[in-house]
């Protein structure tokens, strides 16, 4: 199985980028899918072209908007891949309403942001 989902998926990433989503990512290393993924959940700068390598056409972005690191580097993930020409589709959470609303605004400003780079944004 392994080897024919290579073939079928041999340009796709997903990266989880945040804690929560990196917990998703991490879930699906080791299944065999033969999709490449990367989980970005620290503070530090990603190498965003040690990820993006020339094989890569299309990308994933997990994130959860209600976390710092979601609303940061999401958008920027995005923006890159779009200058580079990548077919880019981001899946995202939002807060919770018990969060409160100064959390919802800064999470719908970087789905706003992220969706200027997406192909397509799930929330």
């Amino acid at each position: 199985m392994k080897e024919s989902m290579t073939t079928i998926f041999p340009d796709v990433l997903i990266i989880g980028v945040g804690g929560g989503s990196g917990n998703i990512i991490s879930d699906l290393v080791g299944w065999g899918n033969g999709i490449d993924t990367a989980v970005v959940d620290n503070t530090e700068q990603p190498d965003i072209d040690a990820l993006l390598n020339e094989e890569i056409r299309t990308v994933f972005i997990v994130t959860c908007l209600g976390g710092e690191y979601g609303l940061a580097v999401a958008p920027q993930i995005a923006a890159e891949c779009r200058t580079r020409k990548l077919r880019t589709i981001g899946v995202a959470t939002l807060p919770f309403e018990f969060e409160g609303a100064v959390k919802a605004q800064r999470a719908n400003d970087a789905a706003n942001e992220l969706a200027k780079n997406c192909d397509s944004l799930n929330l």
